[in-house]
């Protein structure tokens, strides 16, 4: 069948994943050690996401994981950081999704992500390159909720068997499969372009 539309997760997929040194310094601005602020960071992460907590629970959160707290100055400098953690944006794929659309197919984001970082994403224009966009912070429902896949699929106008989904969690794409469409566990770009998934579809070359 051919192809009616291609949905992107964000984060692993458009944006490469933040660095252990990054990490470190993200953590060195909490001011705890970056293993544990790590695990406080992502325990309450798909609730932040999802949009069942603003900023300012989400960080007293973390803190109070931690046995400590945030002072207001301290949660604005974190939201700044964690932003810029998740802007490591891949020009290829970006490339590549100008080029999907070139050939008539639909484009969507797919994404579990905080409204601060959907914030900044807004503000730069990102989300302009894409023909639909399905956050987490705005329908309140997060991946691999079938709910938030059906809005994106329904927002695409696209059939869930003509719908190709990358993304970088497994537990992810199990969840689009069992609705029908073509889930692809991205790993990497070159990973993805030696899959044969492009030439499947006769899909544009994805550029180096």
């Amino acid at each position: 069948m051919q192809l009616q539309g291609v949905i992107f997760d964000y984060g692993g997929v458009l944006c490469g994943h933040p660095t252990e040194a990054e990490l470190d310094a993200f953590a060195n601005l909490g001011g705890f050690p970056t293993a544990p602020f790590l695990e406080s960071y992502w325990r309450s992460r798909w609730d932040f996401d999802r949009g069942d907590l603003n900023s300012e629970t989400y960080w007293n959160g973390v803190a109070r994981n931690l046995g400590g707290e945030f002072s207001a100055a301290s949660r604005q400098l974190l939201d700044s950081a964690d932003v810029q953690l998740w802007m490591t944006i891949d020009q290829a794929m970006l490339d590549w999704n100008a080029a999907l659309r070139k050939t008539g197919i639909r484009t969507a984001i797919l994404s579990n992500m905080p409204y601060t970082v959907a914030d900044h994403l807004k503000n730069i224009r990102f989300f302009d390159a894409f023909d639909f966009v399905t956050l987490s912070c705005e329908v309140h429902f997060a991946k691999p909720e079938t709910e938030i896949y059906r809005h994106c699929l329904a927002g695409l106008c696209s059939a869930p068997e003509a719908t190709l989904f990358l993304d970088d969690r497994l537990i992810n794409i199990e969840a689009a499969q069992q609705l029908g469409i073509y889930g692809y566990e991205f790993v990497t770009r070159d990973q993805f372009k030696s899959s044969g998934v492009l030439e499947r579809y006769a899909l544009p070359t994805l550029p180096a």
